[in-house]
């Protein structure tokens, strides 16, 4: 099984893998191998056996992607919003959606105070450019196309409190009211 652990730039993938309740929602032991799309073409051969492993998924790649090859300073917040949604601008994704073979998801949640909150904490991140990329985003319009992306491929998914150290399951209500709370 290819269990993809997704959600925006620092909302907690790596660390959810090791914890407790990812090996209970997943069945997969925190030492099993940790996939990341890499910026260039086609898949890592371990994604193509029947192999379990963990998907490491930013679902802000896309925008990121734009972000570092073609927006400019005076790029409008509309470009990023329109880019950050677009998941089939992300030839990685293309390739691995359309594959076959057994996928799940769990989408974990955070509201964007909380995110940068982790970014912020991060020694190898440039917190300045993540607060200036956050600032041009929609979080529940990126969640929602998300959520629509894994639905259109048929890849079932679980939404996950990535603001909780134990990570309660939610509904997608609670995921979404969850996301709405920023201060």
């Amino acid at each position: 099984m290819l269990w993809i652990i997704s959600g925006p730039s620092s909302v907690g993938k790596s660390t959810f893998i090791r914890s407790e309740q990812c090996f209970a929602l997943t069945g997969l032991r925190p030492e099993t191998v940790v996939l990341k799309p890499k910026n260039k073409p086609g898949l890592d051969a371990r994604l193509l056996g029947d192999a379990d492993c963990f998907v490491h998924y930013n679902i802000l790649r896309p925008v990121s992607l734009f972000a570092k090859r073609e927006a400019r300073t005076a790029t409008p917040s509309q470009d990023y919003r329109a880019r950050s949604i677009r998941f089939n601008a992300d030839s990685w994704w293309i390739e691995f959606s359309e594959r076959s073979g057994n996928k799940q998801a769990i989408v974990l949640v955070a509201n964007r105070a909380a995110i940068l909150k982790r970014a912020s904490a991060r020694p190898d991140y440039k917190i300045e450019h993540w607060q200036r990329l956050y600032e041009n985003l929609d979080l529940a319009e990126i969640y929602r196309a998300w959520c629509s992306e894994l639905d259109r491929h048929r890849i079932s998914f679980a939404f996950v409190d990535a603001t909780n150290p134990t990570y309660p399951s939610l509904d997608a209500a609670e995921a979404f009211a969850l996301i709405a709370r920023d201060p």
